[in-house]
């Protein structure tokens, strides 16, 4: 339930602030840390006007906050848009540059210069990861959090987002033409290409669980865990299939998961009764 006191005082501390899709989520996050803060306060036993004045009290400098994350301030949308622009080119450029060094170790190849070839590989390989590393890096956010107001910890969470969601989408750059390296040397070496695309179907489980490992929150944890488990299922149904011709019962794999994915879910549920 909203409390009322604090509810006007944050409208008195945004009144004549232009509402800014930016501004307008600020004051609903406070709304919500406040009041969940003041109910916490109550139910450890203070009472409503010391609660009320221990969360009004640790709100900070909003206006700092809002000077910083709206208009033109170094956090703006538009500021942040940028560095991601900056580090979208270096990433797509590095990126690029992984797939073509596939060309240059073929062409080599052919001419008999494997060893040349290999080298300029590695080569084009280290400098498309310093691009990506440094696109990385240009769009990163940091922020030390001086002290437990709103507005610091609002600072050092929009901060760790913004880092956590440049280094996704740089794993992700990086991931995917690797991959589509090794299917195309996979699928030259072995001339299967009628069951190579299956390694994408494998990689869409593997990235799933980088994501799981390096990303994760605890609440977010189920749903990284159904996606990488039913795409490793969807890759194994695949492999079965084509490796043993086993189409007419391999289906069965989807069975055999449910199964096992029930079995997995009710040892989650008695490890936490433990």
């Amino acid at each position: 339930m909203m409390n009322k006191r604090i509810a006007e005082h944050v409208e008195d501390v945004f009144a004549g602030v232009a509402p800014e899709p930016k501004v307008l989520e600020i004051k609903e996050e406070l709304l919500t840390n406040l009041n969940e803060k003041y109910l916490d306060l109550l139910a450890a036993g203070q009472s409503e006007e010391t609660a009320y004045a221990s969360v009004i009290s640790g709100i900070g400098d909003i206006h700092d906050l809002l000077r910083d994350y709206t208009s033109s301030g170094p956090y703006s949308s538009m500021e942040r848009e940028r560095r991601r622009n900056q580090k979208n080119i270096l990433v797509s450029i590095g990126s690029a540059i992984v797939v073509l060094s596939l060309a240059v170790l073929l062409v080599f190849s052919y001419f008999g210069l494997e060893s040349l070839g290999l080298a300029l590989t590695i080569i084009c390989w280290a400098v498309a990861t310093g691009m990506v590393v440094y696109g990385v890096n240009l769009s990163k956010t940091s922020y030390e959090k001086h002290n437990n107001t709103f507005v610091e910890q609002y600072k050092e969470k929009q901060a760790d987002d913004e880092s956590t969601l440049s280094m996704k989408k740089a794993i992700n750059s990086a991931f995917w033409p690797l991959i589509v390296v090794i299917y195309l040397a996979l699928s030259f070496i072995t001339r299967r290409w009628d069951i190579t695309w299956i390694i994408f179907i494998i990689a869409a489980a593997v990235q799933q669980m980088i994501h799981w490992l390096l990303f994760a929150k605890s609440k977010e944890g189920g749903k990284y865990w159904h996606g990488m488990f039913w795409t490793a299922v969807v890759a194994l149904y695949f492999i079965i299939s084509f490796v043993f011709s086993a189409w007419a019962w391999s289906w069965l794999v989807f069975i055999a998961a449910v199964a096992l994915q029930q079995i997995i879910v009710l040892l989650k549920i008695w490890r936490k009764r433990q």
